[in-house]
């Protein structure tokens, strides 16, 4: 048995026994004693232990450290999907035609990136318990374009939640901002000269709503708002209380209100990379501005901290100009 310290702080137990290797994450250094309990917790005796479902809980378990809260959440949605019969079969006797099957019912109601998933995780759950199924056939991916509103469309959305809760919260995603993100933000993420940091996410788990970090290393940033923006917050006293859902919600009533083609969130940051190329920023720029994930080693290296300020103020001035 191997317990070894990771860079993120956590440590790593593995154990390798005839041939299959077991392995859990913990927050905190463990005694042997204690790595042996937490080892057998999710060994499994035999084959023969555990059904598939029963093998998908004890997965989670081991990876409950290293997994975000809305990944678990997830996880524990596509668990309840699987067709009975095989949710109760020992995972020693569950086969590729098997699998290939329940991934064939599956595609009937959902979409090939949904599947795919699907799939993923339950063959990732088996292989973790030494039975590895590879080369199941996936339907094939369906490139969607959501609708990406215009520099107008946008300004007449703002214009009409404009003192509404609704209104701060939908300007920052024309900023590239996640919804989760936006979620995220209080008072002291607002600095003095008008950057607001990015370093935290509203995300939804099992029960509740939790605060975490950003969804990647690049997605934790420092992006100048407008002063009005900034003003705004500051008088509120915050930038935005309640469900991420409400937002949502809101910004469909306005659409609807306005005759206006129908648009996600999300479309917002399809919105912000198209706006910002067409007015000459860089991809390079744009990318980190976004927090997209790219070759991070490669930003990490050839970035210059001062630069992406200069941008991303350049970024706010032309916002502000054309939508505020």
């Amino acid at each position: 048995m191997n317990i070894r310290k990771l860079p993120s702080g956590n440590y790593q137990i593995r154990l390798m026994e005839d041939g299959i290797s077991y392995q859990i994450t913990v927050d905190h250094k463990p005694t042997q004693t204690e790595a042996l309990k937490l080892i057998s917790d999710i060994k499994p005796i035999s084959h023969d232990k555990y059904t598939l479902v029963g093998a998908c809980e004890a997965f989670l378990k081991a990876k409950e450290n290293i997994l975000s809260v809305s990944t678990v959440r997830g996880y524990r949605v596509l668990m309840g999907q699987i067709e009975p019969i095989l949710a109760k079969t020992k995972i020693s006797r569950i086969t590729k035609p098997m699998i290939q099957t329940e991934v064939d019912r599956y595609s009937i109601n959902h979409s090939p990136k949904s599947t795919r998933n699907y799939g993923v995780f339950i063959t990732t759950v088996l292989g973790f318990y030494g039975n590895e199924i590879t080369k199941i056939q996936y339907p094939q991916k369906v490139k969607h374009q959501g609708y990406i509103p215009t520099v107008p469309e946008v300004k007449k959305i703002l214009k009409h939640l404009e003192g509404t809760p609704y209104y701060i919260p939908v300007f920052l995603g024309t900023r590239g901002l996640r919804l989760s993100e936006v979620c995220g933000l209080d008072l002291d993420s607002l600095s003095d000269d008008n950057m607001l940091t990015i370093d935290k996410a509203k995300v939804r788990g099992e029960r509740c709503y939790s605060v975490k970090g950003t969804k990647t290393t690049s997605s934790t940033r420092r992006l100048a708002i407008p002063d009005k923006i900034a003003d705004l917050i500051r008088q509120q006293g915050y930038v935005y209380n309640g469900a991420p859902h409400i937002i949502t919600r809101n910004l469909q009533r306005a659409e609807k209100a306005l005759g206006i083609t129908p648009f996600t969130f999300h479309q917002l940051r399809h919105f912000f990379a198209s706006y910002t190329h067409y007015n000459g920023i860089v991809d390079k720029d744009i990318q980190d501005e976004g927090g997209w994930a790219n070759d991070i080693t490669m930003k990490n290296a050839y970035r210059q901290g001062m630069n992406q300020e200069k941008t991303s103020k350049k970024i706010a001035r032309m916002l502000e100009k054309d939508l505020l």
